[in-house]
C-alpha cells in the first residue's frame, strides 16, 4: 500500500512524498536494530539498569541475574528476540498501517518504555488517529526519569528530563517522521 504523505519541513513549506505503509506486522523487527543498539549501547556483563534490573547486551531482561556473562553474538540474539516481542506485543494497539520510518520509531520507543506503556501513549493513540506530526511531537513527552527526594520526612518521586531519553525520542520522532 502506498500513501501520499504530506507533512511540513523544517522551513514551514508544505512537503509530499510517496511512502509504502503496511500493518505493523507486516515489517521485520530487525530493521529497528540500528536505532536501538545506538542508544541501548551494549554490555556484555549483567548490570543494574538506573530501575535495578538485572540487564545485559542491548537492555535485554528477561532470565539476566547478576554476573551474567555474554559475549557480542549472543547480545545480537537477545537483541532479535526482544525486537521480535517487542513487536508481537505492540502491534494490535496499532490500527493504521505504517511506513518504514513509522515502524522504527515506534519500536524503538516501545523496545525502551515496554510495549504496554507503548500501546497506551499518546504517541500510539495519534498515529491511530490519523495525526502522525502530532503523534511525533509526543514522543518528546517521554523524556523523563523517577527521582527520589525527601521531603518533610516523607519520600516523594518526582520526574525529571533526562537529557539521554530526550534525545532517544528526538532520533525516535525523526525517524517516525522519515
Amino acid at each position: 500500500m502506498t500513501n501520499v504523505t504530506k507533512r511540513r519541513g523544517r522551513r514551514g513549506a508544505l512537503l509530499f512524498f510517496m511512502a509504502e505503509k503496511r500493518n505493523f506486522d507486516k515489517w521485520e523487527p530487525l530493521i529497528a536494530a540500528a536505532l536501538v543498539k545506538k542508544f541501548e549501547g551494549m554490555r556484555l556483563e549483567a548490570y543494574l539498569c538506573p530501575a535495578g534490573i538485572p540487564t545485559i547486551g542491548y537492555g535485554h531482561t528477561r532470565g539476566v541475574q547478576q554476573g551474567t556473562r555474554i559475549d557480542a553474538d549472543q547480545a545480537d540474539r537477545y537483541l532479535t528476540l526482544d525486537l521480535e516481542r517487542t513487536a508481537r506485543e505492540l502491534g494490535p494497539a496499532v490500527k493504521v498501517p505504517v511506513s518504514h520510518g513509522e515502524f522504527i520509531g515506534l519500536l524503538s520507543f516501545a523496545f525502551n518504555v515496554g510495549a504496554h506503556n507503548a500501546a497506551g501513549s499518546s504517541v500510539v493513540k495519534f498515529l491511530n488517529a490519523g495525526k502522525p506530526e502530532a503523534a511525533a511531537r509526543a514522543f518528546l513527552l517521554w523524556n523523563k526519569v523517577s527521582k527520589y527526594e525527601t521531603v518533610n520526612g516523607e519520600k516523594v518521586k518526582r520526574l525529571v528530563e533526562c537529557k539521554g531519553l530526550t534525545n532517544r525520542r528526538k532520533a525516535e520522532s525523526e525517524a517516525f517522521l522519515s
